[in-house]
């Protein structure tokens, strides 16, 4: 028997409201965030794995072949468009698309991904692409094969090679830190580098969600941010987006919150400490009011939150982007509920000639037998509590004002 879906409750249920940062507090500029990842990671593979220089490339084909949610299959090397259950849409090898004939041979009539679990975007067998800093990996994807079928006839080209550069230069564009080590975003990739120099080129200010939470605050709202991103890259963008006063808004700053483990272990919190190789102090369980702590749990994180605004009980609620990682996960446990930010919703800026033709529309795909949903728009509009493009869209701001 399927669990019913839930309800977002009204605004006075909830004791404390959280929030992702990267494409939910803070929001990018999505035409000028996708040219700088993409080829944040084509310079790793140019000058660490002998790519070619072409790969730096960035037009209408490398920008109209990105969208969120699809995945990369690791045998075949396939990028898939999914739709309702688990149903194949589209798929492209490289840049050429491959026919309904093929998918059919490979995964059956009508072919289906049956391996894939929206509870794990990450396995031995296939990667989902499932933020927009994730999404441009399809992109530096299609293109590494095009120069693999350039070296190689098409049964000599080693997919796992492929995939295991795509990681490395993923891992020398984003993840600057470890359970061991920290490197500071200033030294660390092209990526991070933009950011600091020039970040109103690629995030917007966000005066008018600051006051939004200025409200909730009056209203007694304990605040919270949960991040993967590391606490430096969330000091600098949020000090950008809201102002030098940015941490007033907040009753607890969580970075390194190693979500969706956040929502369902018990992983301690650390203080911040910066003359440890790896920025760990101390482990703590009582959190201090417009604290940053690294790590972390759902469960204390409740329970500090309850104890700051003197309540016994209450919901929480928790606003994210990442569907599975942020969404589904906090859904899971039983008193919290979850707002999906999609931007997908609304209307995003991709730049000039970005064509849609590669892989259709980001909700539905229209078959001889009817449209058929997404994957991902069907699964979370049945899974969460609700949906919408921004956290200041029009229906989030009456929900914050009741």
């Amino acid at each position: 028997m399927e669990k019913p879906k839930k309800i977002l409750h009204s605004l006075d249920k909830y004791a404390a409201i959280g929030f992702d940062m990267d494409h939910c507090l803070v929001r990018y500029k999505i035409k000028d965030l996708f040219p700088l990842l993409y080829k944040s990671m084509a310079e790793v593979l140019i000058n660490e794995k002998n790519y070619p220089a072409e790969m730096l490339e960035f037009g209408k084909k490398e920008k109209s072949y990105i969208m969120n949610g699809l995945i990369i299959d690791y045998e075949t090397g396939l990028t898939l468009k999914l739709g309702q259950e688990k149903i194949i849409l589209r798929a492209y090898y490289g840049y050429d698309k491959v026919s309904q004939t093929d998918l059919e041979n490979k995964f059956g009539s009508p072919p289906k991904y049956e391996s894939f679990d929206p509870y794990r975007l990450r396995t031995k067998d296939y990667m989902c692409c499932l933020t927009y800093f994730d999404c441009c990996l399809v992109a530096i994807m299609a293109h590494m094969i095009e120069y693999k079928k350039k070296l190689h006839k098409e049964n000599e080209i080693n997919i796992r090679e492929v995939i295991l550069d795509l990681s490395y230069a993923e891992e020398r564009a984003y993840l600057n830190w470890s359970d061991t080590d920290y490197t500071p975003i200033a030294t660390y990739s092209a990526y991070y580098r933009a950011l600091i120099e020039d970040p109103g080129k690629y995030a917007y200010k966000q005066d008018k969600l600051k006051e939004m939470l200025r409200s909730l605050k009056a209203k007694g709202k304990v605040l919270f941010i949960a991040s993967n991103s590391h606490y430096e890259y969330v000091t600098h963008m949020m000090e950008f987006a809201y102002g030098k006063d940015w941490l007033e808004l907040f009753d607890f700053v969580i970075p390194n919150s190693r979500k969706p483990h956040f929502f369902t272990r018990d992983f301690p919190f650390y203080e911040i400490d910066e003359s440890t190789p790896n920025r760990l102090g101390d482990t703590v369980v009582e959190l201090k009011t417009h604290g940053i702590y690294s790590g972390g749990n759902a469960k204390t994180l409740e329970e500090n939150a309850l104890r700051l605004n003197g309540e016994k009980t209450g919901r929480m609620l928790f606003f994210g982007d990442n569907y599975s990682t942020d969404a589904l996960a906090a859904e899971t446990i039983d008193h919290w509920d979850a707002v999906c930010i999609m931007e997908e919703l609304g209307d995003i800026d991709f730049g000039e000639h970005y064509d849609d033709s590669y892989w259709g529309h980001w909700q539905y795909e229209d078959a001889s037998e009817g449209r058929i949903p997404t994957f991902w728009y069907d699964y979370m509009s049945k899974n969460v509590a609700i949906c919408t493009s921004l956290v200041d869209s029009i229906e989030m701001t009456r929900f914050y004002e009741v």
